[in-house]
């Protein structure tokens, strides 16, 4: 049940996420791996719609493409 709950939270904090991305308002996230970083671009995916434009900005290495990759397998 404490998995579950955590799910849904999370959920919650998404939504919340995407609605002040579609606002103009800026969302930054820092993961740890990059299948943190996957996971985070698999979880928005489903919020993202043709015509939306996404920053990504970072050093060489810093998971742009792992971003990408993931948003892309979702």
């Amino acid at each position: 049940m404490r998995h579950f709950s955590w799910r849904r939270e999370r959920l919650r904090q998404i939504r919340c996420i995407i609605e002040a991305m579609g606002s103009g308002l800026t969302y930054i996230r820092k993961t740890t791996s990059p299948e943190s970083t996957k996971q985070l671009a698999a979880t928005l995916a489903p919020y993202v719609h043709p015509g939306d434009t996404i920053v990504l900005s970072g050093d060489l290495g810093a998971g742009k493409t792992q971003f990408v990759q993931g948003l892309a397998a979702a």
